[in-house]
């Protein structure tokens, strides 16, 4: 397959204030990261917190701006089409870790999926109900869900309604920053279907962004592990979980075995 993403030594360092009598101190996130995703893929990355997994995915969605290196999409600069071409978002779409932060307490279901949709001109306005209707019918919520608020819904349907308010725009690229971590198991399980579901049904690039490396066999195709910024382990999801290479990730695996 071709790759629709290619990341080229890309680091990233982040100031960290200091407090009474401590310095500021200059912190590396991402240190010289390379990969490629291949279009139509799921690529899992793997690491605990503070390894740079977060940090990474806000990159790729043009959250924040990498130091040095650069990221490849579709033969273009992605950095630079960030700057330059607002239309750009419409074909990365980022999916956060707790949907309540990231819904507009003053939106119904039906404002929250609407705006995108006019903002980026996809339908006619006479067609923007219908097209609203049809993508929560995709996650898996009836119309009745159009005059809620998001104090109203479960964590579960929040999440829903991000998904649906990212599919909307039929992105070609999902980035899903740890999606199922606030939720309950059988919720998870719910959520990662979904996913998958919809990655067959549009054809979707997905970077999913996880510490749980269980989820990771599930989901994904290929994986990265990240540790301390730095990629010490990559390739086919089921080579890489049958057989780690590296002590870090042997240690992720057993901890994930642990807890089973």
């Amino acid at each position: 397959m071709n790759n629709i993403i290619s990341v080229k030594d890309i680091s990233k360092a982040f100031v960290v204030k200091g407090g009474f009598l401590k310095p500021r101190c200059r912190v590396l996130a991402l240190k010289k990261i390379s990969f490629d995703v291949a279009k139509g893929s799921t690529l899992a990355v793997i690491g605990e917190s503070g390894s740079g997994k977060s940090t990474l995915a806000f990159i790729l969605a043009g959250l924040h701006r990498p130091d040095e290196g650069e990221v490849i999409f579709e033969g273009r600069d992605l950095i630079r089409l960030y700057d330059s071409d607002r239309l750009i978002r419409k074909n990365i779409q980022i999916v956060f870790q707790d949907p309540y932060n990231t819904l507009n307490p003053r939106y119904t279901v039906y404002d929250t999926l609407k705006e995108p949709l006019l903002l980026h001109r996809i339908v006619s306005a006479k067609k923007v109900k219908d097209e609203v209707v049809k993508t929560l019918e995709t996650v898996g919520l009836r119309p009745e869900y159009l005059d809620k608020f998001a104090h109203e819904l479960s964590g579960g349907e929040r999440q829903r309604i991000a998904i649906a308010r990212a599919v909307i725009l039929k992105p070609k690229i999902l980035i899903c920053d740890e999606p199922t971590s606030n939720l309950d198991l059988s919720i998870q399980a719910q959520i990662l279907n979904l996913l998958l579901d919809i990655r067959k049904k549009d054809d979707l690039t997905v970077l999913f962004i996880t510490h749980d490396i269980s989820i990771a066999s599930f989901i994904s195709d290929n994986l990265i592990v990240l540790c301390d910024g730095e990629i010490v382990e990559e390739g086919k999801s089921e080579c890489v979980l049958n057989d780690p290479q590296n002590s870090y990730t042997q240690s992720l695996l057993k901890a994930s075995l642990l807890q089973d």
